[in-house]
């Protein structure tokens, strides 16, 4: 039953692919449940690209990782070099930690940012466990500012964790999980330490940075402006979804021509045809908007990313 069911899921999973859905959170939410239900009990640890990585007890990471952004993940190897610098901004458990620290060597450095505890104390076991010293845990949350924020953990998984209130619009970013009608237990609100990037780096040289932070990707920019103009070489590869940007009070518009107005060419990586292509600011505002619900991964360099 559950082989048949496994072939009705991937038929579904092509003819959605490319649509730039499955960023959304309760898209996520639905997939992580059904791919719960067909791969069976959650397992402790995976072994992934020559790594050792521990996974949450809900199974969420585990399926997560199973196939985790490929293309952007190559991406990020091919233009990391030994001893080059990363900054992992959302890192979660480690995948691109792992990997980056892996490529920068010895002589290199990789700086993890994550804010969620749980996930904090998997990211040090991980690094650990695959034997990585080139790596320095920050368990803050980046933003435009250093001191403190409200922010809103998940309690039904973990990921996702935002600082906006997910409940605030349940139909469009929760209500397919929240049982029955109520929302309790849903999320939990919580104060945490934040950082900028401006006053942890400094002067620091920075080569290629990762941001994924469910919609706080223009705060990380705000407090990372100095950064970016230091480093003229620097690559950046961001998460855009612009319901997430606009609910943490941003403007996916002013993100956008911000990196721009810094130098910045952009290019997408296309969930249809997995290659990397130049996009413009009028193109991505057009394709991804907070009704459609969808969303995209960019990269920003000062010169053209090969395909």
């Amino acid at each position: 039953m559950r082989s048949l069911l496994r072939k009705i899921y991937w038929a579904l999973r092509r003819i959605v692919r490319g649509k730039g859905l499955s960023r959304v959170s309760w898209i996520k939410d639905l997939n992580f449940r059904l791919e719960k239900f067909l791969r069976g009990k959650p397992e402790e640890f995976i072994e992934k690209r020559g790594f050792r990585i521990y996974m949450d007890p809900s199974g969420y990471l585990s399926q997560k990782f199973q196939d985790f952004e490929p293309e952007e993940t190559a991406f990020v190897e091919s233009v990391l070099k030994p001893g080059d610098t990363f900054v992992d901004v959302g890192a979660s458990i480690g995948w691109y930690t792992l990997n980056a620290a892996r490529k920068v060597g010895a002589s290199g450095r990789v700086y993890a940012f994550e804010p969620d505890s749980r996930s904090v104390d998997l990211l040090r076991k991980n690094v650990a466990a695959n034997g990585l010293d080139n790596v320095t845990v920050v368990p803050k949350a980046v933003s435009e500012t250093t001191g403190s924020k409200k922010f809103f953990l998940r309690k039904t998984r973990w990921a996702n964790n935002s600082f906006y209130d997910p409940l605030k619009d349940p139909k469009i970013l929760v209500l397919p999980f929240i049982q029955g009608n109520s929302t309790e237990g849903f999320a939990e609100e919580v104060d945490i330490e934040t950082i900028s990037l401006d006053d942890y780096l400094k002067n620091a040289r920075v080569n290629v940075m990762k941001m994924d932070t469910e919609g706080a990707e223009h705060l990380v920019q705000k407090g990372a402006l100095g950064v970016f103009r230091n480093n003229r070489d620097i690559t950046v590869i961001s998460e855009f979804i612009p319901l997430y940007i606009a609910s943490s009070g941003g403007n996916p518009e002013e993100f956008l021509r911000t990196f721009v107005n810094l130098g910045f060419s952009i290019s997408e990586i296309s969930d249809e045809t997995k290659k990397i292509v130049p996009v413009t600011v009028d193109e991505l505002l057009r394709t991804y908007t907070a009704e459609k619900m969808n969303g995209t991964n960019l990269i920003f360099s000062r010169e053209h990313p090969s395909s």
